[in-house]
């Protein structure tokens, strides 16, 4: 048993190795499969390192693992965003705010009043043509990293709002009753390694304020004063939402965790905190839903039930409208288990792990039907892995960087070339592996 403790040491020897090839790789587009395959084996060490401490195999400690995780992002925050440019766009309107300007009022191709550094930026934009589709609480992040220092002060903000979602699941857990290993299905991950890391995604932003406002919901379940901390919750949450609108997806669940009596005031923060945030960008934030009404119409990027359900039909808006049909019926079904705590009921809400679960399943449905998967689109769903992880989700959490596939040929020939067996790939991976581990355990009760 020593000689095997002695093995596991070489874990977060393994880690630093593929962090280190992330960080000195000359470019990172260039060498897509063996990024593949190096988050592939980053991605089952993380989940060996959770196994190996709850077989009681080795003991890593909370202060060893958030160091860890800090490393390994921070070896990436000198990287230029080679694997999406999506950084630049959020520099630009930083550096709009910063400049007093409104980045709603102009797309970065008509904003003739930028300064030089917020003009030098507009060629490495994509979509320069739009107004920006960033809610108003990520402008906040975005003026306080253009404040900070370009890239590198954009990515430390972003960097830092991660460890502290690290920190978050490490009390999350805990108040659960759940093993403290199970922050390493986040904190290890390469997924918000290297897209907070390397690329600096807001996501982060995102994932940090859902979590805190997690965090804070379950504190009234403890009999904690309601009334703040119930506004305080949907403060937070409010927050995520407007920073991007993904964390929508989890709302059924996280008001499911305030106790009945003080849901109104989880509702009357989170409203406020929106009214406050849109008033000093307003009339002109309403070119920001314009821009979101174009993402939802045309954008794509690695959808496989879009693509096939687009070949069966014939029609792109047809599909897209299948899919949001399936996909909200779906999350009804999902969360039809614990709408009976939204009434109230004798508990008052459901328990945590089963709406935690939920929201868990709301994340993998919801890949599994968008039309547009960005890789960094999975943070959503590893963030929920120390609750509920499952096969499906597990080999999701990874196969989304096979999507990166399309950044070769755009980089040697300029031409943005998607193809249908990527796409089918990155589904049939997560799909495959549920299908093994039902085979396996040959049992009814199979998470997902």
């Amino acid at each position: 048993m020593a000689r095997f403790r002695l093995i596991l040491c070489f874990i977060p020897m393994l880690l630093f190795g593929i962090g280190l090839f992330f960080m000195t790789t000359a470019d990172l587009v260039l060498c897509v499969p063996e990024l593949a395959g190096l988050t592939a084996l980053g991605t089952v060490i993380s989940v060996f390192a959770v196994f190996a401490e709850e077989k009681g195999w080795c003991r890593w400690s909370p202060a060893f693992v958030f160091l860890m995780a800090a490393v390994l992002r921070m070896m990436l925050l000198f990287r230029n965003p080679e694997l999406s440019d999506d950084l630049y766009r959020y520099l630009f309107d930083g550096l709009m705010l910063l400049d007093g300007l409104n980045p709603y009022a102009a797309s970065p191709l008509t904003a003739f009043s930028a300064g030089p550094e917020a003009a030098a930026l507009i060629p490495r934009i994509n979509h320069a043509d739009l107004s920006t589709i960033y809610p108003p609480m990520a402008q906040v992040f975005f003026a306080l990293g253009a404040h900070a220092g370009g890239a590198f002060g954009m990515k430390l903000v972003l960097v830092l709002m991660d460890l502290l979602s690290c920190v978050l699941l490490y009390g999350i857990v805990r108040k659960l009753g759940l093993p403290d290993s199970r922050v390493m299905l986040y904190a290890w991950h390469p997924l918000p390694i290297l897209e907070i890391g390397a690329s600096g995604h807001i996501d982060a932003a995102a994932v940090c304020l859902t979590l805190l406002a997690l965090y804070v919901g379950l504190g009234l379940r403890a009999g904690a004063p309601g009334r703040i901390r119930a506004s305080l919750a949907g403060v937070f949450f409010a927050g995520a939402v407007l920073v991007k609108w993904i964390p929508l997806l989890f709302f059924p669940g996280l008001i499911s965790l305030i106790p009945p009596g003080r849901r109104g005031f989880w509702i009357a923060g989170a409203g406020l905190t929106g009214l406050i945030l849109f008033f000093p960008f307003l009339p002109e934030a309403a070119s920001g839903f314009d821009t979101l009404g174009v993402y939802l119409a045309n954008w794509e990027f690695s959808g496989f039930a879009f693509r096939t359900l687009r070949l069966i039909t014939g029609s792109g808006q047809a599909s897209r409208l299948i899919l949001a049909l399936a996909g909200g019926g779906a999350l009804l079904v999902l969360y039809a288990r614990i709408f009976p705590g939204l009434t109230g009921g004798r508990t008052g809400s459901p328990p945590p792990l089963q709406v935690l679960g939920a929201c868990y399943a709301a994340a993998l449905t919801w890949l599994m039907v968008t039309p547009t998967l960005h890789p960094w689109y999975g943070l959503y769903l590893v963030a929920f892995l120390p609750f509920a992880a499952g096969p499906a989700g597990l080999v999701l959490s990874w196969s989304v960087f096979l999507g990166y596939r399309v950044l070769i040929d755009y980089r040697l020939s300029g031409l943005w070339l998607e193809d249908s067996l990527t796409s089918f790939l990155i589904m049939s991976a997560p799909l495959l592996a549920l299908g093994a581990s039902c085979f396996l355990s040959r049992n009814r009760s199979i998470k997902y």
